[in-house]
């Protein structure tokens, strides 16, 4: 709920504003992620406005596309990969709120730069997209494009604040009553009762279950509360989540899940690495590897990152095998893909709560051997 209120405190206050003064409504929208940031980090904000102030001069005034992508990318990466290491060897306590998801926005923005996609858009307009206080902290990390057509066209629409408001509601009771209340709570008492009474595989289980599910219901509740307060500013931002317990295999699920991440890593990792390696299976790994490090750097993600990698590589072989076309044909193979999948991301996320991949590695032994 930290995240929710820390969203809500620096977008409600702006949100009143913004439609009473539409005349000022560009204003509006730097200032709603820059008071996010005064309010809970001021020390982000000067890292933050210069390498925006830097990449608006290298898009604008720079005539090398070449050259500015580059030196534009290469400063992003620099500053969110300093941060990450710095933060996974506890050099510092510093939050930086929103770096990933603002870093990745400003790489979009220099490579579309170069393809030549972008609209004519000003600072404003730039500083909009940048610091957008809905989406600022847990995403999703919507397209330029997108936003500045939403921006050209603003305008108050009572059936779309409406529908911001029920995904707003929608957020709240995932994270409040379904995360935090059914699973956190009444699950984790569960839990608690099958390892005192020495069914300690059955707990091992619903723990991991419970993880996963948690992950799930906290992260689609802040989603659901981005793109309803997007909604209210009038701005309609992707989806990022799509019943992603539903998937029949795990391109589906990757598919289904953090959907605006996966097409990030998609779009500018997974297909240059594809047409300039030619090997599927190194490409993958690659991107599944980019987006695990983004989250955090340590060898849990890459370990994480490297399951999904194999599974991913694996299924895409198998989907061509004929054992897969007799299955399809005469099993219910749509049942059996989606409780494999389930399951293999259940045990392939675990990895992620434990202290230690030996930790993880002990837990599962654990559970599957007798």
């Amino acid at each position: 709920m930290n995240i929710i209120l820390l969203i809500l405190s620096a977008s409600l206050p702006v949100l009143v504003l913004y439609w009473i003064f539409p005349r000022y409504q560009s204003l509006l929208i730097s200032l709603s992620g820059i008071l996010l940031l005064a309010i809970h980090s001021p020390i982000s904000i000067l890292p933050l406005a210069l390498t925006s102030i830097l990449q608006y001069i290298l898009i604008t005034k720079v005539t090398n596309k070449r050259s500015s992508t580059i030196l534009s990318i290469v400063i992003i990466v620099i500053v969110l990969a300093s941060y990450k290491i710095a933060e996974a060897v506890n050099v510092w306590s510093i939050a930086f709120v929103g770096l990933s998801y603002y870093s990745f926005k400003q790489i979009h923005l220099a490579i579309e730069n170069y393809k030549g996609t972008l609209p004519i858009f000003g600072f404003s307009e730039y500083t909009g997209f940048l610091f957008f206080a809905p989406t600022f902290v847990v995403g999703p990390i919507n397209k330029f494009n997108e936003f500045i057509k939403d921006y050209n066209r603003l305008r108050w629409n009572p059936d779309l604040f409406s529908y911001g408001l029920e995904r707003i509601v929608y957020g709240l009771v995932k994270v409040s009553f379904m995360a935090n209340y059914l699973v956190n709570t009444k699950l984790n008492e569960l839990i608690y009762y099958l390892n005192s009474s020495g069914s300690l595989k059955a707990a091992l289980y619903t723990d991991i279950f419970a993880f996963v599910a948690n992950s799930y219901l906290q992260f689609s509740g802040f989603s659901d509360v981005a793109i309803g307060l997007s909604a209210l500013f009038g701005f309609r931002i992707i989806e990022n989540f799509n019943y992603p317990f539903l998937a029949r295999n795990i391109s589906d699920f990757w598919n289904r899940w953090h959907i605006s991440l996966s097409n990030w890593c998609m779009n500018y990792v997974f297909y240059p690495l594809l047409a300039k390696s030619r090997n599927a299976l190194i490409s993958i790994l690659i991107t599944m590897i980019v987006l695990g490090l983004w989250h955090e750097i340590s060898m849990k993600y890459i370990v994480w990152a490297s399951f999904q990698a194999g599974a991913i590589f694996i299924w895409n072989r198998y989907k061509k095998t004929t054992l897969h076309a007799w299955l399809n044909r005469y099993i219910a193979n749509k049942y059996l893909g989606i409780i494999i999948t389930l399951h293999f991301v259940m045990f392939s996320f675990y990895v992620l709560k434990e202290e230690s991949v030996l930790d993880y590695m002990r837990a599962i032994k654990s559970l599957l051997i007798p």
